[in-house]
């Protein structure tokens, strides 16, 4: 396969992959970027209770992303790109990007806080849209043409949380394939949700359901407004 397909595939999943979490790595290294659990709900408290690199294994860094905070309403991670109505009951975000050097697999973690019972409402947004959606297509940065095709985990099943839904994706660009999954939980009135990029989907599968579970653990010390 031509490189540039190649490149072009890297570039959309990782475009995926940011879009989901609304920011890409930060380039600067914060000294403590998992702060103490607070009493009192901000975006930058938020960062407590994400995955961390350590939940991983050796090799795997976390770091807050560039403008986590951003609350700005994007569709383009969503499948079909169908709007969440539940986006605009966000109160709060925030989110890391954990990668290992020696590892091409990537991972995501953002934390949100919803006002109104926006967290019940946002996994039955995801619900709705992927029972709805089950593939499309989307154009690269070069012009190559995506194929994208969705369904439920069955991860979904698992009993992290008080809710939770996986959404698997594979991506095809000509004879390459590449995998992501998105896996949302819901705690009280927050969802952590992972989005891990992986050539492997087992992998890709594995990883969402470690970052997961290590920040559905944190957030049940979480405060509940």
């Amino acid at each position: 396969m031509a490189r540039h397909s190649r490149l072009g595939l890297h570039v959309l999943v990782a475009s995926l992959l940011i879009s989901g979490c609304g920011s890409s790595p930060s380039s600067g290294t914060a000294s403590s970027p998992h702060p103490s659990p607070a009493t009192s709900v901000s975006s930058a408290s938020l960062l407590a209770y994400t995955a961390r690199g350590t939940d991983f294994g050796a090799g795997w860094t976390d770091t807050p992303s560039a403008n986590g905070t951003d609350l700005t309403i994007d569709n383009g991670g969503h499948p079909c790109h169908q709007p969440y109505p539940s986006d605009s009951l966000r109160q709060a975000k925030n989110d890391v990007t954990i990668l290992n050097p020696s590892d091409p697999s990537k991972v995501a973690n953002d934390v949100v806080y919803y006002r109104d019972h926006g967290a019940e409402q946002a996994l039955t947004d995801i619900r709705r849209v992927v029972n709805a959606c089950s593939s499309y297509t989307q154009v690269n940065a070069e012009g190559g043409t995506i194929s994208i095709d969705v369904h439920l985990s069955e991860a979904s099943s698992s009993s992290l949380g008080d809710d939770r839904i996986a959404v698997d994706y594979r991506l095809t660009l000509g004879s390459y394939t590449i995998y992501s999954v998105v896996f949302s939980v819901r705690v009280g009135q927050y969802v952590t949700t992972a989005h891990t990029v992986s050539g492997d989907p087992a992998k890709a599968g594995r990883l969402a359901g470690l970052a997961a579970a290590a920040s559905t653990t944190r957030l049940k010390t979480a405060p509940a407004a």
